[in-house]
């Protein structure tokens, strides 16, 4: 009598677990779909955390004043961040949607157009960051392979 309470009973073998092991194509598409899914979380994260920031000075009042030097007032200025904000936020987003398609393998035209996004400096995920990983995803989905895999 083992004293292991987690073991199997006596005479009853555990089923094995099926495991699927992934394609080659999904393995070449997981590095930069990871790498966009990553940054764009991330992204999101601190777009969140700043609209938050945002939307408190103007609704606490602590935006009134003007910039000494160039007489813009400040809640002006935060209206702006937060119109820029939203609208990354949705191309994030959008970014965070694609990533997880290319990782699945499904929607070929929606995993191209999401690395072709994560060019855009001011909407790719984290500024700069995402450009790499866009490239690389648009090197990946180029390969004639890649996009049979989408297919089936």
């Amino acid at each position: 009598m083992s004293l292991n309470p987690y073991e199997s009973p006596p005479g009853e073998e555990p089923e094995p677990i099926d495991t699927v092991e992934p394609t080659a194509e999904a393995k070449r598409v997981a590095g930069p779909a990871i790498g966009l899914m990553a940054i764009s979380i991330i992204s999101i994260v601190m777009l969140l955390l700043g609209l938050g920031i945002n939307l408190y000075l103007l609704a606490t009042g602590q935006a009134d004043g003007v910039v000494p030097e160039s007489g813009v007032s400040v809640a002006g200025i935060l209206k702006i961040r937060i119109a820029f904000g939203v609208l990354t936020l949705f191309a994030n987003a959008a970014i965070l949607q694609g990533a997880i398609q290319m990782r699945r393998l499904t929607g070929y035209k929606q995993a191209e157009s999401t690395c072709m996004l994560a060019l855009v400096p001011c909407c790719s995920p984290c500024l700069v960051l995402g450009i790499p990983f866009g490239i690389w995803g648009l090197l990946v989905l180029s390969d004639p392979q890649v996009k049979q895999a989408f297919k089936s």
